[in-house]
């Protein structure tokens, strides 16, 4: 500035190249502090959905076979199966288990059930809670029967009267008669498995509901290990043959594996699914599935939203538009081992 001349030209423009290159500077960190805000928040919402996976995952496995008592419910059928129930097939993106949960209440038939009955007579013992009027079993609750030759079924409790339960036949009619003296125990059938329509792991419970867990799922997959020699229950009482048991009581035979995970053989999805099948029915299940000691789980999931996905299918199973690697938040794997205490023999 000269005197009362004003600003000159170069002057001017200095000036306007010193404010354009400060605003430059600002709107840059501005830009990128809105992108690792978008990137810290979408990485927060990974952690926590895998939090939540892993959750749902031990919380449905790890008490798989539990029984209730002494005796658990996986020495008398299959507890884990890697399908959905009824009528699913052998899925390696499924699995089914049940389990009695902690102070179950249970009990046996006073007499004969047959299919499609809809009164099932329980025993009054000395383990029933004191007051209950049908041995603590409740309407809603759903109710597995089962006896000592691997035959099962599961029913929804609809009401109660003194020493009686009345049931529906849940998710399947019943097609197996049950002798006095069988089983009846609260129980928990849970389904976990991936839906890869709309990215989903799902769980739903036998024959109620059906619900998402967690959402940009990209992969599950279950794998098994179990004994290497044959299973010995469940073992049928004398004169009655099951699939480990022929009539006079001798051990049908039954191949031995050859262990190549440590202590236990890997089971193949084609071993847990081509027989020689146990129970009767639709609840019917393959004796192999009673070797069943570990299960290994690996879950994928990714960023929810694309921008933050990168090319690379190492790192992006499902593509997105990022280019810039600072702001990419790679798929989340994670491998999970379970040796549910009451599978091991």
């Amino acid at each position: 500035m000269k005197g009362r001349n004003g600003y000159t030209v170069i002057e001017l423009l200095v000036a306007a190249a010193v404010f354009l290159a400060a605003t430059g500077g600002v709107f840059r960190l501005l830009d990128d502090g809105v992108g690792r805000s978008a990137l810290w928040n979408e990485a927060a919402d990974l952690h926590q959905r895998a939090r939540i996976g892993v959750e749902a995952l031990s919380s449905a496995i790890s008490p798989a076979g539990a029984g209730g008592d002494a005796t658990p419910l996986a020495s008398y059928l299959a507890t884990v199966e890697p399908r959905r129930r009824p009528s699913g097939a052998a899925s390696p993106v499924a699995i089914t288990v049940r389990y009695a949960p902690d102070n179950a209440p249970r009990s046996t038939l006073t007499s004969a059930l047959l299919p499609g009955a809809a009164v099932i007579p329980i025993a009054r013992h000395d383990g029933c809670p004191d007051g209950t009027t049908a041995c603590g079993f409740r309407p809603d609750m759903n109710v597995l029967v089962f006896d000592r030759a691997g035959n099962w079924d599961t029913v929804t409790v609809e009401t109660i009267a003194p020493d009686t339960l009345m049931v529906s036949d849940r998710p399947v009619p019943r097609t197996v008669s049950y002798e006095a003296g069988a089983d009846v125990i609260q129980v928990t059938e849970t389904t976990l498995y991936y839906e890869p329509s709309d990215g989903t792991l799902r769980r739903e419970y036998a024959g109620a509901s059906n619900l998402p867990l967690l959402d940009n799922v990209v992969d599950l997959q279950f794998a098994y290990f179990g004994d290497p020699y044959p299973p010995v229950a469940p073992r049928p009482p004398a004169g009655v043959a099951n699939c480990l048991y022929d009539a006079a009581g001798s051990r049908v035979p039954l191949p031995t594996l050859s262990a190549d995970h440590g202590a236990l053989a890997g089971l193949p999805l084609a071993m847990l699914s081509d027989g020689p099948m146990c129970g009767s029915g639709a609840t019917a299940y393959d004796v192999d599935l009673l070797r069943i000691r570990k299960l290994r789980v690996v879950f994928r999931l990714q960023a929810g939203v694309s921008m933050l996905r990168g090319s690379d299918p190492r790192l992006f199973a499902r593509p997105g538009s990022a280019r810039a690697s600072h702001r990419m938040l790679p798929d989340q794997s994670l491998r999970l081992a379970f040796s549910p205490r009451n599978l091991q023999r």
